[in-house]
């Protein structure tokens, strides 16, 4: 995998559970959706997450496992909530890869939450109203 990568998870129906839906040799795997994980706190708490420093989270372990494989390891993460009608039905996770911190790019920064609420914006609120209408 590139040293940067995009994931997208999608929330289950029963709001128990996530899916990962992208990229597609991810699909089928499932977590449920507490306090433990990245993902899962991001969900819980309806809010962006940016971590610089991703070996240090709690909840890591099986996330670096499934998506590292013998790959170069994430360092850091930026988790945004993708949300309809107040509901978080995905979330959508940026990566940086490296041997270590330094050689894994920049920092995240809150101005790239920013751009990532801008893209979305302008991609799901055409999209939801052009399904509503039927089109």
């Amino acid at each position: 995998m590139p040293q940067g990568c995009v994931f997208v998870l999608s929330v289950h129906r029963d709001g128990r559970s996530i899916e990962f839906v992208y990229p597609p040799e991810f699909k089928g795997n499932v977590f449920p959706i507490d306090g433990k994980s990245i993902v899962g706190r991001t969900v819980v708490a309806r809010r962006s997450y940016i971590s610089n420093n991703v070996p240090q989270e709690r909840g890591f372990i099986i996330w670096d496992w499934l998506i590292n494989r013998g790959s170069i390891p994430v360092q850091k993460v930026i988790t945004y909530p993708v949300m309809l009608a107040d509901k978080v039905v995905a979330v959508l996770q940026i990566v940086r890869r490296g041997a270590n911190l330094s050689e894994s790019g920049p920092d995240f920064r809150n101005e790239d939450l920013e751009e990532i609420k801008s893209i979305l914006d302008d991609f799901i609120t055409p999209h939801t109203v052009k399904s509503a209408w039927g089109e």
